[in-house]
């Protein structure tokens, strides 16, 4: 779900910003998302990894490091 709405947000800034506003905000909006789509998206990684540790089949190649 934080991954569909990230990408969401970050392909409606690109739309605006290429099709709507024809490039006059320049292209630092766009990084921005990106990046934080990237943060969301480990987020979403680490928090799915975390609830595996205490399942002895699902965490058996994960470590507490």
């Amino acid at each position: 779900m934080m991954v569909v709405t990230a990408a969401t947000c970050t392909a409606s800034v690109s739309l605006y910003q290429y099709h709507i506003a024809d490039m006059a905000a320049g292209g630092l909006l766009d990084v921005v998302f990106m990046i934080n789509f990237i943060k969301i998206h480990m987020f979403a990684v680490n928090f799915d990894n975390g609830s595996k540790l205490d399942d002895p089949i699902a965490g058996k190649d994960l470590t507490e490091r």
